[in-house]
């Protein structure tokens, strides 16, 4: 039944790739590495951008500086501004 509520949310409130977010405060996210999932904290302040939605799974792909992370988007929307107009991506 939760598994149902989660899929029904990440349908329901999609958030578009290729959008840009400044966190507000800190976010937790997965980064992959030698076949590990490492769990890392985003500060907040940084900019992230949407890669796509991971269907099958409650997660978002995104992009942070140069690093792909997946995390959860009700945390992005709850913690997070989204960036409009042509800024690009900070890199630092």
């Amino acid at each position: 039944m939760h598994l149902i509520s989660v899929h029904f949310f990440q349908q329901s409130s999609k958030l578009l790739p290729g959008a840009r977010y400044r966190l507000d405060e800190p976010i937790l996210g997965v980064y992959r590495s030698d076949d590990r999932n490492i769990l890392l904290r985003i500060p907040g302040g940084e900019e992230i951008s949407i890669l796509e939605d991971m269907p099958g799974t409650p997660f978002i792909e995104v992009r942070w500086q140069s690093e792909v992370v997946q995390m959860f988007p009700q945390d992005l929307k709850k913690r997070a501004q989204q960036l409009t107009g042509l800024k690009y991506l900070s890199s630092q």
